[in-house]
This record gives C-alpha cells, sequence and structure tokens, in this order.
C-alpha cells in the first residue's frame, strides 16, 4: 500500500470518527446507554489511535512548520 493510499484510509477514519463521538457526545442522553459506550467511548479510543498514526505519517509537515528553530539573521 502507497504511502498516499494509507493517508487517505487514517485522514477518512480520523474525520469519521471525529463525527461519530462529537455526535454521540451531544446526544449522549437520548441514545441508551450501551451504544452511547460502544459508539463514544468505544470510537474514541480508536480516534486516539488513528490521531496518533496521523501526525506520525504527518511529522515532517509539523516538525518543518511549528518546530522550526528560528534562524537569526
Amino acid at each position: 500500500m502507497t504511502r498516499k493510499k494509507l493517508l487517505m484510509i487514517i485522514n477518512s477514519a480520523v474525520g469519521l470518527l471525529f463525527f461519530c463521538v462529537g455526535l454521540t457526545g451531544l446526544l449522549s442522553e437520548q441514545l441508551p446507554e450501551q451504544l452511547f459506550q460502544i459508539v463514544h467511548q468505544g470510537g474514541g479510543k480508536f480516534f486516539i489511535i488513528f490521531a496518533v498514526a496521523h501526525l506520525a505519517m504527518n511529522w515532517a509537515w509539523v516538525k518543518n512548520t511549528f518546530l522550526k528553530s528560528r534562524r537569526k539573521i
């Protein structure tokens, strides 16, 4: 699998999980407890895993954008 395809899968998963966890968080009072636990709490764990993978795959960009040393002129 190419890096680009893997990034597309990871980014899609992060977006979908973010939406599901956020939506179930907003609707927590209306959802049955068991469904809430499966989707919100389980999805939150997967969200963290995929978010870490997303950061790892994009670390060069993060480093170049935010962690580059300040050059003195």
